[in-house]
């Protein structure tokens, strides 16, 4: 039998009473489905959450959820996917179902590195560093096995608008495992990003974290220009303190140091982490080699964009795509015809990159400030 509910667009199984009963399979918004059983209406016994497709899974789709439920509610050994590719896994809470308990783990995306101790309602509150050396079949749920503890102590470093973190200098072992910061290579680029080893395509290996300013706030007009800020999601921007943009004052995630190009080699996408949060993630268009510089495009509004972004998109015009001087003015034209927004053009096509500046004077926001507007 089927049936359309307001939460999905439809579902398949068997309703007695008028609730869903036995197996069932719930087909969600995006392209995402739930497939479990169920008793009484709720779930009860298995069930596994797909979500949407992903460019990262190259069109498969990702795993949300697999577990048991008793009586509507999570029990035992949990798998939950995280924006990214990590999985937060381990017994549940016995009476909420949350992923809150003193032995819960953090697997990252390659499978390999792990961040395990105590979590409460998903959120890190204390655990260190292990290895995944691999998994065991209990009751027909893969359960991983783990190295023994290293390393230090890590715990959620709760981003604010007015902190970036509690342990701004304590890096996170993924992706120093993943990237180092030398010279760019790239002409006035000052730092850049570069390869630690080789980077398979698809993988996300670099983090982006900053303080979080919400754009519904008067804080989001009200500070001044920086050249860090990015869009996190419709809510939220991320952005580096200027006093914490070089690596002495902040270097826990490193993905401020990468470079723009019209040609790159990566590009952005969400990241779920235990320490930062949802924040954003580098991720592979290519093999990226080791020692290789990554580059991202910046997809900067050309009408808002400084002077060099914009003498790098004429070069990039010229250069790469082979386009006239009247070419150029013809994209220009159809950018104003569709956004009403005229492209400053540079006054001159010598590119000069000035220093780059982080967001300033937080301290200097009142409550006010803070309020939605």
């Amino acid at each position: 039998m089927l049936r359309a509910e307001e939460s999905c667009l439809y579902t398949e199984g068997t309703w007695k009473n008028g609730l869903m009963e036995g197996e069932m399979t719930i087909h969600t918004h995006g392209g995402g489905f739930v497939e479990g059983y169920f008793h009484n209406g709720v779930p009860h016994g298995f069930q596994r959450e797909f979500g949407i497709n992903e460019k990262l899974l190259l069109g498969k789709k990702s795993l949300v959820f697999f577990g048991r439920f008793y009586r509507g509610i999570r029990r035992g050994f949990c798998w939950k996917g995280l924006f990214g590719g990590g999985f937060l896994v381990g017994n549940v809470d016995e009476e909420t179902g949350e992923f809150s308990g003193p032995d819960l783990a953090y697997i990252y995306p390659d499978f390999k590195r792990v961040l395990r101790g105590s979590f409460k309602d998903g959120v890190l509150v204390s655990g260190r560093m292990c290895e995944l050396n691999g998994c065991d079949v209990n009751k027909g749920i893969h359960m991983p096995t783990f190295s023994h503890f290293y390393g230090q102590e890590y715990t959620f470093d709760n981003p604010t608008i007015k902190m970036i973190g509690l342990n701004p200098l304590i890096r996170d072992p993924y992706e120093e495992d993943n990237v180092f910061v030398k010279e760019s290579l790239l002409p006035q680029g000052g730092e850049g990003l570069f390869a630690k080893k080789d980077i398979q395509e698809r993988s996300v290996f670099c983090l982006y974290n900053g303080i979080r300013i919400k754009t519904s706030t008067s804080a989001s007009s009200k500070l001044p220009h920086s050249d860090y800020r990015i869009r996190l999601n419709a809510d939220i921007d991320l952005d580096i303190p200027h006093d914490f943009i070089t690596l002495d004052k902040y270097c826990a995630t490193v993905g401020h140091k990468i470079n723009h190009s019209f040609t790159p080699n990566s590009e952005w996408t969400l990241f779920e982490h235990p320490r930062f949060g949802i924040i954003r993630g580098i991720r592979a268009q290519r093999k990226i080699n080791q020692s290789e510089e990554i580059l991202i495009n910046y997809h900067m509004n050309l009408c808002d964009s400084p002077e060099w972004y914009r003498v790098l998109w004429i070069q990039h015009q010229r250069k790469k795509n082979n386009s006239s001087d009247a070419a150029i003015a013809r994209i220009m034209d159809r950018y104003y015809e569709n956004t009403g927004k005229k492209i400053p053009l540079p006054e001159n096509e010598e590119l000069i990159v000035p220093d780059p500046v982080g967001v300033q004077n937080i301290d200097e926001l009142d409550d006010e400030d803070l309020k939605e507007i």
